[in-house]
């Protein structure tokens, strides 16, 4: 089980901020606004019964660590996430998986689950690139909001839960000045935009990522004032396959993970959901789909070896075995 999750923790001045996100409970700015979570690892596959402590076990692990947790369905078996999150401190942003026969159902299940009070209210997400992946257009998504979704809201008495979509960012912005492209898609919905920005994805080297990742961001945001728009993932992965000059690896992973970091803890205006908890394996092929996590999909937090993260650090790496310290989180 993953209940007791004990790691390697390389500290300098390269990975001072991961250090002191997960060791140092006075700074809670450093770590995740939000983390994107899977509970599907090590030969799972979506749809499978997990064993017994499973979810709340991964939970555990990661919520000392974000304020949001972002799912990707809302079975039966993934509702309990909602009200676990919740019951630690958290809120939870509420996928729904629309591509299979029991849509309504997830619907019909994140609403029930959602809460409204404290605020900020807990979100519900609809599908995930859905019209990036061809399975809708936006008008059609547009509609399925309309006439499928806030008919359900309403059903469930929960009208105070925000309806959000999450899409690549070329998808929903122009590429060129970072305008929204579908208005009238946008006008209902009352969550957050979720644009997903992954510079890794676009072949950009690691050097310029984070500036890429910025940029973009700003554009968007700056193009849209009057829009909430939240970075819905980013990530680098830490094995598998080239793209362009994207290269993953340990390294690029942690280097990435570090500047995000630091990014969020500069602007506190960041909303940043990070891809992903946990390495899942079932994602592959491409190999490094099955590699985006912090941690391992055994629990074990997952940083370069001490040769390579020595590469770029000042001085000598220290090597700290660590136990994760349970703590909670207060945002601003």
């Amino acid at each position: 089980m993953l209940r007791i999750a004990t790691f390697l923790i390389v500290l300098g001045s390269c990975t001072a901020t991961l250090a002191d996100c997960f060791l140092n409970p006075s700074l809670p700015s450093e770590c995740f606004y939000g983390l994107c979570y899977g509970p599907y690892v090590q030969g799972q596959v979506p749809g499978d019964t997990l064993p017994p402590g499973q979810i709340e076990d991964q939970l555990d692990i990661i919520l000392p660590y974000t304020y949001w947790v972002r799912t990707y369905g809302c079975n039966e078996q993934l509702s309990v996430i909602p009200p676990l999150v919740r019951a630690d401190g958290g809120r939870p942003l509420i996928g729904t998986w629309i591509r299979d026969t029991d849509a309504e159902d997830q619907i019909h299940r994140a609403f029930q689950v959602a809460e409204c009070n404290p605020e900020p209210s807990d979100v519900v997400v609809i599908g995930n690139e859905e019209i990036s992946s061809g399975n809708m257009q936006w008008y059609e998504m547009r509609d399925y909001i309309i006439y499928v979704v806030k008919p359900i809201r309403e059903e469930e008495k929960k009208v105070c839960i925000p309806i959000t979509i999450a899409e690549p960012w070329s998808t929903i912005f122009m590429p060129d000045t970072g305008t929204e492209i579908f208005p009238e898609l946008f006008d209902e919905l009352d969550g957050p935009i979720l644009a997903n920005i992954f510079p890794f994805h676009e072949g950009c080297h690691i050097d310029d990522a984070i500036d890429q990742l910025k940029s973009t961001y700003t554009m968007i945001c700056n193009a849209n004032p009057h829009r909430e728009i939240w970075i819905g993932e980013t990530g680098w992965p830490s094995a598998g396959e080239t793209v362009e000059e994207a290269v993953p690896s340990c390294e690029n992973a942690a280097r990435y993970l570090r500047d995000c970091l630091e990014w969020m803890r500069e602007d506190p205006d960041v909303k940043l959901c990070y891809f992903a908890a946990f390495d899942e394996q079932w994602k592959a092929p491409p190999e490094y789909q099955a590699n985006w996590g912090v941690w391992y999909g055994d629990g074990n937090l997952k940083l370069p070896e001490p040769t390579s993260i020595g590469l770029l650090m000042s001085g000598a790496p220290i090597l700290l075995l660590a136990t994760r310290r349970r703590r909670r989180l207060v945002r601003r």
